[in-house]
């Protein structure tokens, strides 16, 4: 997705700057957050160090791994690559352990690297790595955002975003490399998808940035293109599910003035911002509800059939002032900005969960930041409607503002309650100690207090911890 992760120990910190409350408890009682999940949660640091980025790793049982370039051995050609602005996690080799899919965007004069970190019994470092080199050259972004997608027989497609890509002359238009894994875990030959590739919607332009937004599905990969023209609008954006025919890539591709689809394209709405595994929602941020500027919209999707005969229908379009949706709509809230799905409260029902980064709390806390969750459209029964916000069913304190909760979300499956799932926010912008935007990533537990963590050892101030999840 777009930006806008050998056992260490975690620190737990008692308490924020002067200004806020304990965001973890006194006694340290979430060193390991992961426990009870079935995979580890993985937080991508790109401004960490110095922007030369970081991923920090924290497993069910407990342990932890930091990685960097550094630790890892690789050579980036320069200082700030953003290492980890693009992860992606998924077993690539069928061994049973979830490898990694890591991006830096910024590398070799902004050409971009990405590596695939095979999982080994002692970690990361331990593992295999092999860096996916397709020709690339300064400027193309490649890594920007990172899929892992499954297909039939086994083989998995690691899909990686390079939107400053020139095609055919078309500078800025922006490709997706495709490289097909083996589950013995060998790399075929990268292929180039660009909006010029058969099958593939829409045609390449200058400055439609294909590839900076990548979401999973099935037999194939949803791409967010925000930055697409729609006629005489620029970013207007629209979103494009491409998947593997009998005969080649096929795909559907849909704006805001797509037939049956709600709303208007408009100038800066950047629909596609943000999109769910699968498509089922995706965000606008800067959409505008009535007279609010920017303050932002998502619209829902229900996807069906495979093949030939997979269907896109479009659902409602929900903004803060639709009912059932927590909040109100308030200029520069962005809602939208970060999208998952998930069964977090209600057994069997799929709700959605959408983040408001720039949501003034309290009437003074400005950018202190919400997240949404409500029932997806669709689903078979409904589950209670939540606003949440530190001080608001979350851990921690808004303080002076700024925490930008909300602005990433991720789903991980729990292990501990069958057949549910544990929402993950991110808050980059919060302050820990004396560390300004050392950020932390919040659980949130229906229920109960949840959890919150930053990275492993000293927060570092700046590291937007948090930003990737």
């Amino acid at each position: 997705m777009r930006r806008g992760l050998i056992a260490a120990v975690v620190l737990a910190v008692a308490a924020l700057g002067s200004t806020e409350a304990p965001v973890l408890a006194a006694d340290g009682d979430d060193p390991a957050p992961a426990t009870g999940l079935a995979r580890a949660i993985v937080v991508g640091s790109p401004f960490g160090g110095g922007s030369d980025g970081r991923v920090d790793v924290f497993r069910p049982d407990g342990t932890s791994e930091l990685l960097t370039t550094n630790s890892l051995g690789f050579t980036t050609g320069r200082a700030g690559t953003e290492f980890g602005d693009a992860v992606a996690v998924g077993d690539l080799d069928s061994d049973g352990l979830d490898d990694l899919v890591v991006g830096a965007w910024f590398a070799n004069n902004y050409g971009g690297r990405t590596w695939i970190l095979f999982n080994s019994p002692t970690g990361y470092a331990a593992g295999k790595h092999v860096e996916l080199t397709p020709n690339r050259i300064g400027g193309d972004y490649f890594g920007a955002a990172v899929a892992i997608t499954s297909r039939s027989g086994g083989r998995k497609d690691v899909w990686v975003g390079a939107p400053g890509r020139t095609v055919s002359g078309v500078p800025a238009a922006g490709v997706v490399w495709r490289f097909t894994v083996s589950s013995s875990g060998s790399v075929g030959t990268p292929k180039a998808v660009s909006q010029n590739t058969s099958g593939v919607p829409g045609s390449a332009e200058p400055g439609d940035w294909f590839g900076s937004v990548l979401a999973p599905a099935s037999e194939g990969v949803v791409v967010g293109v925000p930055d697409e023209a729609i006629g005489k609008h620029t970013d207007a954006g629209m979103v494009e599910w491409i998947w593997q025919g009998g005969r080649g890539l096929e795909g559907i591709g849909l704006s805001q003035d797509s037939p049956g689809v709600p709303g208007v394209a408009e100038t800066g709405d950047m629909f596609g911002w943000s999109v769910s595994a699968g498509g089922e929602v995706v965000g606008a941020p800067w959409e505008d509800v009535g007279s609010t500027k920017d303050a932002g919209g998502v619209q829902t999707f229900r996807i069906s059939g495979t093949g030939e005969s997979r269907a896109v229908a479009a659902g409602p379009a929900l903004s803060q002032n639709s009912a059932g949706v927590p909040g109100t709509a308030e200029k520069g809230d962005l809602f939208g900005y970060a999208v998952t799905t998930g069964v977090f409260e209600c057994p069997g029902v799929r709700s959605m969960a959408v983040g408001s980064p720039y949501e003034t709390l309290g009437g003074s806390w400005a950018y202190g930041g919400t997240v949404a969750v409500t029932t997806l459209p669709g689903e078979q029964g409904t589950c209670p409607t939540r606003s949440l916000a530190q001080e608001a069913g979350l851990p921690g304190s808004i303080g002076a503002g700024n925490e930008q909760t909300g602005r990433s979300l991720g789903t991980v499956a729990r292990a501990d309650v069958a057949g549910t799932d544990q929402l993950l926010i991110g808050a980059p912008g919060e302050q820990m100690g004396n560390a300004n935007e050392a950020g932390i990533v919040i659980g949130w537990t229906p229920g109960a207090s949840g959890f919150a963590f930053g990275r492993i050892g000293l927060d570092g101030e700046f590291d937007h911890f948090g930003s990737v999840l």
